[in-house]
């Protein structure tokens, strides 16, 4: 029933927070060995890449890659992100307005304070390069301790709750 279509968030398996515990290499390891995580681990790099189409009362909705990373993997004050239609707007308006044409390279987003806009262009910072071989990535603000904090917040907090098949490599010696 129409009543009943919303926006449902993935079921995490049992054995993900165990995989998560082994490290990046270990529960990839694991994954390679394992067709039950390794189709898990593929359709779940499958709705990051490619999106996802649901209905949501009884209107079909198609569900940006980066979206559904937002609502699925990204946290904000250590919570899962509710859906909004705002922000499905936001990421839909930068899939298609911004990624998909190449004499464009960025945009100004005009909104009230706390609307979100920074944990949004965070967790597209975080999906970029989370994803990404040896890329950089930073943030401006109008003074280095609030870039810190947003950074800290918006990269750093979230990131670390990433799952084993999303967490990039790292050396633990900056973080």
């Amino acid at each position: 029933p129409k009543e009943d279509q919303s926006f449902i968030y993935d079921k995490k398996p049992d054995w993900l927070q165990k995989l998560n515990h082994m490290g990046r290499s270990a529960g990839l390891e694991y994954a390679k060995n394992n067709a039950e995580v390794n189709d898990w681990v593929a359709s779940q790099w499958e709705k990051r890449k490619n999106g996802i189409f649901i209905y949501v009362y009884g209107k079909p909705l198609y569900i940006p890659g980066k979206f559904w990373f937002f609502l699925d993997w990204y946290t904000i004050k250590g919570q899962t992100p509710d859906f909004w239609y705002v922000d499905l707007e936001y990421f839909l308006w930068y899939e298609f307005c911004i990624l998909r044409k190449s004499s464009v390279f960025g945009g100004i987003e005009m909104a009230k304070r706390r609307d979100g806009k920074s944990y949004r262009a965070a967790c597209l910072m975080l999906e970029y390069v989370s994803r990404q071989w040896e890329v950089l990535a930073g943030i401006l603000s109008k003074n280095g301790g609030d870039a810190q904090e947003v950074f800290l917040r918006g990269i750093v907090m979230p990131w670390r709750k990433l799952p084993f098949c999303f967490a990039p490599k790292f050396d633990n010696k900056t973080v």
